[in-house]
C-alpha cells in the first residue's frame, strides 16, 4: 500500500528546493564607489566580462570570460604578458657601494619603484629610489647576494638578480608589456541579490547592479 503524502507538504518541499537553487547573476553593469575606490564589472550576455578598478594610485583593467559555479561568479581573464625587468649592465666599483639606475618609459615616475637587497642569511633591506636613482654604501662584512625591484602599487616584483661581493653600478630596464592589466585566474565573487562582492587588494569590494535585470 502506498502512503499518502499531503499535497501541501509536497508543495512546500518543492518550493524549498527551488529556493535553494541560486540563479545566475543578471548580465549588465555592476559599479562600486567608496572612499578612494571606484570601479565596474560589465557582464556580457555572451559570457565575456570587462573589469576596471581605481584604488588610490592603482589603476587596473581586465577582460575575459565569466561563468557560474555553484553559488559563485567566477572571472577568468584573458592571458596577459606581465611587466619585466632586464639587466642592461653590471659594472664593478672599487668602493663598497651600490648604484642602481632604472631605465623607464616616459611618464612612469621612478619613485614608484623600490630596490630590495637580499642577504645570504635571507634578511632583506628595502630601499627607495631618489629622483636620480639609488646610491648607497654597502657593509663589506655583509654584502648582498642579490637584488630585486619592487613595484608596490601593483604588488609586482622582478626576479632576483645575483650580485657578487664588492661594489656594483647596475642599470636595469623596465618593460611594461601589459602593465595595468590584472590577472584574474578563476577569481570568485559572491552574489547577493543585486550585488557582487570581490576580495581584492586586502579588502572586500562590493559592486551593485545598475538598472533592472534585462532592462535599463
Amino acid at each position: 500500500m502506498f502512503s499518502r503524502f499531503p499535497a501541501a507538504a509536497l508543495t512546500a518541499v518543492l518550493v524549498l528546493s527551488a529556493s535553494t537553487v541560486r540563479a545566475e547573476p543578471c548580465p549588465g553593469l555592476y559599479v562600486t564607489h567608496d572612499a578612494e575606490i571606484a570601479g565596474q564589472i560589465e557582464l556580457g550576455a555572451d559570457g565575456r566580462f570587462h573589469y576596471k578598478l581605481a584604488y588610490g594610485a592603482l589603476n587596473e583593467v581586465a577582460q575575459g570570460h565569466w561563468s557560474w559555479a555553484g553559488d559563485r561568479l567566477v572571472l577568468a581573464s584573458d592571458p596577459v604578458t606581465p611587466p619585466e625587468f632586464v639587466m642592461v649592465s653590471d659594472d664593478p666599483l672599487t668602493e663598497d657601494r651600490l648604484q642602481v639606475d632604472l631605465d623607464l618609459p616616459d611618464g612612469i615616475p621612478l619613485q614608484y619603484f623600490n630596490v630590495v637587497l637580499q642577504q645570504q642569511d635571507g634578511a632583506i633591506r628595502g630601499l627607495q629610489f631618489a629622483a636620480d636613482g639609488l646610491d648607497v654604501a654597502l657593509d663589506p662584512a655583509r654584502p648582498p647576494a642579490a637584488l630585486r625591484i619592487d613595484l608596490p602599487v601593483l604588488n609586482f616584483s622582478s626576479r632576483s638578480f645575483p650580485l657578487a661581493p664588492g661594489g656594483h653600478s647596475v642599470t636595469l630596464r623596465f618593460l611594461p608589456h601589459d602593465l595595468g592589466k590584472a590577472v584574474l585566474k578563476d577569481t570568485p565573487l559572491t552574489e547577493q541579490g543585486t550585488t557582487l562582492t570581490l576580495q581584492r587588494h586586502d579588502r572586500e569590494i562590493t559592486f551593485a547592479r545598475e538598472g533592472r535585470c534585462g532592462g535599463p
